[in-house]
């Protein structure tokens, strides 16, 4: 019966663990992103760049991020045509079709490194 068993077991403990890698993999983190005078965002800090706490980007990979435009509540922001937006907003100023496609293309890599991870624990390997 021991390979059954095994078998059994493996299979319950990595059903275990993949659920608590995807279960920390899609709670909502509150990050800091910056964005600079134009409001684009960015996801590390540089001269003239104000720091901004939100929730909208946990998970989203840093091509994603920079391809947005964040404007914080109270402020405005104008674009070149004179169209004034009030904030909070969030919008992307690229093409949203790449965004999705690096995002997704991100997210399919971390679903791969969370399956060997729980692989590799099974085994018993530690990193």
């Amino acid at each position: 019966n021991w390979p059954g068993q095994r078998a059994e077991y493996l299979e319950d403990d990595l059903g275990i663990r993949l659920e608590q890698v995807t279960s920390k993999l899609l709670r909502r983190i509150e990050m800091t992103i910056y964005i600079d005078s134009d409001c684009k965002c960015y996801t590390s800090p540089a001269e003239g760049r104000t720091a901004i706490e939100t929730d909208f980007f946990s998970g989203k990979c840093v091509r994603y991020i920079e391809g947005y435009r964040y404007v914080p509540a109270g402020q405005s922001w104008t674009r070149e045509d004179g169209e004034v937006f009030r904030g909070e907003m969030i919008a992307p100023w690229r093409d949203y079709a790449i965004l999705a496609e690096l995002q997704a293309l991100y997210e399919e890599e971390q679903a791969k490194q969370a399956d060997m991870q729980a692989a590799l624990a099974v085994l018993g390997v530690s990193e």
